[in-house]
């Protein structure tokens, strides 16, 4: 088994501007293809929300990059559009 870190993006819509969150969430899989299938078919089954602020409305979530254990990015979704916006470069300062 490997571990996996999948990053969510949770983004409250009913904002303005919108309110964006980042939730990490640690996987065991055999295969970066066995979890990659079973977010396709389960991503409902993870709540990433649950580590936001509660009662902010509406809100959107997205799995959006993957990481090894070591850190090492392994998959990342090429139509996410918000990797040069400001929450996510911010976010991701703070966590290398």
């Amino acid at each position: 088994m490997k571990t996996f870190s999948v990053i969510w993006e949770i983004r409250y819509y009913d904002h303005e501007p919108e309110k964006v969150f980042f939730e990490v969430i640690d996987e065991d899989w055999e295969n970066l293809d066995a979890l990659l299938d079973d977010l396709r078919d389960n991503a409902i089954d993870r709540e990433p929300e649950n580590s936001c602020p509660f009662g902010l409305g509406d809100f959107e979530t997205e799995w959006i990059l993957i990481e090894d254990e070591d850190g090492k990015e392994v998959w990342r979704d090429k139509y996410y559009s918000h990797f040069e916006d400001k929450d996510w470069l911010e976010y991701n300062k703070k966590r290398k």
